[in-house]
C-alpha cells in the first residue's frame, strides 16, 4: 500500500512489478498513460493502492508495506493543525506489520519523525551525503538496527521531469529491492515511464506555446512543478494560470501560496475552486493576488476561465510555456486554445499534403506477410511516417495484418484500440461453430484480459482505451511525433483519422467479394509544389 504525494510512484510501482513480471493488481488517483485507465487488474498478491490521508480514510487500510514520500500540512478543513496531521500518518504506518516494511524519503525531518514511530522495517531513500547519514543515525538511535539506506541512482534517465520524480523513482527501486524484484527491470519500467494524466501531461501547442496541464494544488507541489518546467525548458517565458482549491486551504497556506511562483514569469489566478464541503470562505484568490504581489511582478486576477483564455489569445507566442495547475477545471483553459489550434492545423494539412493510395489482395497468409515486410521496410527506411492507422477489420487468422507488420518490424510502442481488449476476435480463438460463436459473446471476460496482456508482452506494446475523440487527443500526438516513435496502430472512423497530425500512414481492409479482402494503403507525402 502506497501513500501519496504524487501518484507516479504509485503507477510506477505497479508497471514496475508488471515489467518484471510479478502481475499486481493497481488502483491509483489518475489514469496511467501506458495502461488507459487508473487500475491494472493482475493475478498475483501484489495490490497496489493511492492512500488518501483525507478524514483519515487511509486509517481503514491495513497496509503489509507503505510509501511514505513526503509530509506536508493539508486539508486544514479536517486536520486541526499540523500536529495532528502528523499524528494521522503515525497511526498509518503504525498500522503496518513487524514484517512488513516501510520505504521513506530520508531528506525531511517530518517523514523521518514519522518513519522512527514505525514497527517494521524501515529503508530510507534520498540523495544522501556522509553527514546526512550520521544526522540520522543519531536522530535514529537504536532503532537503526531495523533502518537502511537506499542511494537514488543519479543515472536515472526519466521522461517525467523534475527532481522530486527522481526521487520517487527511487522509492519504487526501493520497493523492488524489498521484493526481490529485478532492478535491471525496474530501471527499464521507469525509463519507459510515460506519465499520468493531469501531471504535467503535454495537451499540445498554440500560437507557439508548448501547452501542459498539472494537478498540483498544493505549495510544495507547485514548487516542485515549476522547478521542473525551469529545469526542461530553461528558455521558455512560463506562463502559469493557477486555480486554488478550498477556501480553506487557501487561507491556511496564504504565505506558502504566495512564496510558491519564484519559477514562473507571469501568473494568472482564477477564482478559489470550492468543493462540495465549502462554498465560500474569508479568504479568496483576490487576498492570494494581493500577497503574491507583494513579492513578484506580473501577476493577473482574472476570475472566470473565458477571461483567462482572451487574455492569453493576446500574449501566448513562439516559445512560451503555458502551464495550468489546479485540482479543479483549470484545464478548461487549455480546451478552447488547443480547438483553435487544430483546426488552423487541418486547414494547412489539405494545402500541403496529398494522398498517395495502393491497393493489395489479402487472401493468403503469404500476401499478408508480403505487404506487411513492405510496410514494415518502408517505415524502418523513413521513406514512409512512423504513423500508422489501422481502419475497418484488422484481419484475422491467416490475414492478421497488425501481426505480421509488428513481426516484420519488431516495434515498441503503443497499440491504440478503440476497445481496451482490442476485440476478442483478433486476440482469442476464432469460434468455429454457431454454438461457440454465442459463446464467445458472452465470454469470460478474465479469459479476454489475460488474452490482452499476452498480446501485449509478446508485441512489446501498450494498449490504450479509446472511447471518442477527446481520448484521442489526450494521447498527446505532438510528442509522439517529436519521440518519432516506430509504429502507432489505430483502429478509427475516419472523422477521429482526421484529427491526427500529418505525417500518416493508413491501412483500410475491406472486403472485395466473397471470402476476399484487400488493404488500401494511403499515405500522407509532402507535395512539391
Amino acid at each position: 500500500m502506497w501513500n501519496p504525494w504524487q501518484n507516479y510512484h504509485h503507477s510506477n510501482v505497479a508497471l514496475a512489478l508488471k515489467e518484471a513480471g510479478a502481475d499486481p493488481t493497481a488502483i491509483v488517483g489518475s489514469r496511467i498513460n501506458q495502461v488507459g485507465s487508473n487500475a491494472l487488474v493482475g493475478e498475483s498478491k501484489y495490490f497496489i493502492i493511492e492512500a488518501d490521508e483525507y478524514q483519515n480514510k487511509f486509517l481503514n487500510y491495513n497496509p503489509m508495506a507503505v510509501v511514505l514520500t513526503s509530509l506536508d500540512f493539508d486539508h486544514p478543513d479536517f486536520f486541526k493543525d499540523f500536529t495532528a496531521y502528523k499524528k494521522a500518518f503515525v497511526d498509518f504506518v503504525r498500522k503496518i506489520p513487524a514484517h512488513g516494511f516501510l520505504v521513506a524519503w530520508g531528506g525531511s525531518n517530518s517523514t523521518l519523525e514519522v518513519a522512527q514511530k514505525a514497527n517494521c522495517e524501515v529503508i530510507l531513500y534520498d540523495f544522501f551525503s556522509n553527514e546526512k547519514k550520521e544526522e540520522i543515525e543519531k536522530m535514529f538511535g537504536k532503532k537503526m538496527a531495523k533502518t537502511s539506506f537506499f542511494e537514488v541512482p543519479s543515472e536515472l534517465k526519466l521522461k517525467v521531469p523534475g527532481r522530486h520524480n527522481l526521487l520517487n523513482a527511487g522509492a519504487v527501486l526501493a520497493v523492488c529491492q524489498k521484493l526481490k524484484i529485478s532492478q535491471k527491470e525496474a530501471k527499464k519500467a521507469l525509463e519507459n515511464y510515460q506519465g499520468t494524466a493531469r501531471r504535467f501531461e503535454k495537451l499540445g501547442e498554440y500560437q507557439g506555446a508548448l501547452v501542459v496541464d498539472d494537478y498540483a494544488h498544493h505549495p510544495e507541489e507547485i514548487k516542485a512543478t515549476l522547478k521542473a518546467a525551469r529545469e526542461k525548458y530553461p528558455k521558455k517565458r512560463i506562463v502559469c494560470v493557477f486555480h486554488p482549491h478550498t477556501f480553506s486551504r487557501t487561507e491556511a497556506l496564504l504565505s506558502e501560496f504566495s512564496r510558491s511562483f519564484d519559477n514562473c514569469d507571469e501568473l494568472i489566478v482564477l477564482d478559489v475552486y470550492g468543493s462540495a464541503r465549502e462554498k465560500e470562505g474569508r479568504v479568496g484568490s483576490a487576498e492570494l493576488v494581493k500577497e503574491i504581489s507583494k513579492l513578484r511582478p506580473n501577476v493577473f486576477y482574472l476570475p472566470k476561465i473565458k477571461e483567462a483564455v482572451s487574455f492569453l489569445e493576446k500574449r501566448l507566442g513562439e516559445g512560451d510555456l503555458l502551464l495550468t495547475m489546479g485540482a479543479g477545471n483549470v484545464n478548461e483553459v487549455d480546451k478552447p486554445c488547443l480547438k483553435k489550434r487544430r483546426r488552423k492545423h487541418r486547414e494547412k494539412d489539405k494545402k500541403i499534403f496529398q494522398k498517395m493510395k495502393q491497393k493489395f489482395l489479402l487472401n493468403s497468409k503469404k500476401e499478408t506477410q508480403k505487404l506487411a515486410q513492405k510496410i514494415a521496410k518502408k517505415v524502418q527506411n523513413n521513406e514512409w511516417p512512423a504513423l500508422v492507422l489501422l481502419e475497418g477489420s484488422l484481419g484475422a487468422g491467416k490475414t492478421f495484418l497488425a501481426g505480421e507488420i509488428l513481426n516484420f518490424l519488431g516495434a515498441e510502442g503503443p497499440f491504440i484500440s478503440p476497445t481496451f481488449l482490442i476485440m476478442k476476435e483478433y486476440i482469442l480463438p476464432r469460434p468455429k461453430n454457431k454454438t461457440e460463436r454465442e459463446k464467445a459473446k458472452t465470454g469470460n471476460e478474465r479469459e479476454k484480459e489475460i488474452k490482452r496482456r499476452e498480446f501485449e508482452k509478446a508485441y512489446h506494446l501498450d494498449c490504450y482505451r479509446i472511447e471518442g475523440e477527446k481520448d484521442i487527443l489526450d494521447l498527446g500526438w505532438e510528442e509522439i511525433v517529436a519521440e518519432e516513435k516506430n509504429l502507432i496502430l489505430v483502429e478509427w472512423p475516419e472523422k477521429i483519422a482526421k484529427i491526427i497530425p500529418s505525417n500518416w500512414l493508413r491501412i483500410s481492409l475491406k472486403r472485395a467479394g466473397k471470402n476476399k479482402r484487400v488493404a488500401e494503403v494511403s499515405f500522407s507525402k509532402k507535395s512539391n509544389k
